[in-house]
């Protein structure tokens, strides 16, 4: 099977905003910025690996302002389907390698453009009964400087920029994804039309499917193949999939949805009629 190849997650930036109760003649302050701490590097890692087994990894930090930084370097699980994307605790769910990691460093200080390698250490338990993908996210983020003395009438605002780092691990070889398309429906939105449904994983290993729509009118006849980006879905996930259509006059359509894992070929069909 072809090693997928990783997947860029962009850099989570949140404001954080604090407010002091209102009171007259209230003085401005600013909380001390935090120093820009980037991560060079693909941020997804993959690793594959027997029972018993481990492998090396490193994060590379760099401080690209002037002043002195430190950075927070953390864990979280995560779960993503066609509804919500949910962040917990490290170990909280069942296909979860945070465990499985020891950190070197987890809040390095950098001096003004210090470029630092923080390793990182992926052990997988000798549990035989382990198989298939397992992941979790490390995360990245620098602190502010030390906070000047608090005011009860100021107002703060600071800006932070969160790297996460994908994690991934899959064990053994005998695991295999299983993809399950449901709620299969058309989307209309500015006279177009798109073939919208719910990819879901029911097995043991990621899946990462090739994604392409073939279409068909009423009499059978091909109006095209329509690609999809690849897409990633861990077990026992799901994920939204949407393939936008040309413009097409009102009729009965058939779209044949077909998925390529490398290992095997899987289709669904799915019947449905435009009005004008």
């Amino acid at each position: 099977m072809k090693t997928p190849r990783p997947v860029l997650l962009a850099a989570l930036a949140s404001l954080t905003i604090a407010l002091a109760p209102a009171q007259p003649s209230p003085l401005a302050s600013s909380t001390p910025p935090a120093a820009t701490i980037i991560v060079s590097g693909e941020l997804t890692r993959e690793f594959q690996l027997a029972p018993a087994s481990s492998a090396e990894g490193q994060l590379v930090l760099r401080n690209t302002s002037a002043t002195p930084g430190r950075a927070r370097i953390y864990q979280l699980d995560y779960s993503l389907d066609a509804d919500a994307h949910i962040y917990t605790d490290p170990g909280q769910l069942p296909r979860s390698n945070a465990p499985w990691i020891e950190l070197g460093e987890r809040q390095p200080e950098l001096a003004p453009g210090e470029t630092r390698i923080v390793p990182f250490k992926v052990s997988v338990p000798s549990d035989p009964s382990r198989s298939g993908t397992y992941w979790s996210m490390i995360m990245v983020e620098g602190l502010a400087a030390d906070p000047q003395p608090e005011n009860a009438n100021a107002v703060s605002v600071r800006s932070v920029i969160r790297y996460g780092i994908q994690i991934i691990t899959h064990v053994g070889g005998s695991a295999s994804a299983r993809p399950a398309i449901s709620h299969q429906r058309i989307a209309a939105a500015n006279d177009r039309h798109s073939v919208c449904f719910d990819l879901a994983n029911t097995g043991d290993r990621w899946l990462r499917p090739k994604m392409e729509l073939r279409l068909f009118d009423g009499s059978g006849r091909s109006l095209g193949v329509f690609p999809a980006p690849t897409t990633r879905v861990y077990p026992g996930a799901s994920a939204p999939q949407k393939f936008d259509l040309p413009a097409l006059p009102a009729g009965d359509y058939l779209a044949l949805i077909v998925l390529d894992t490398d290992d095997e070929l899987y289709g669904a069909q799915y019947r449905f009629r435009l009005d004008d």
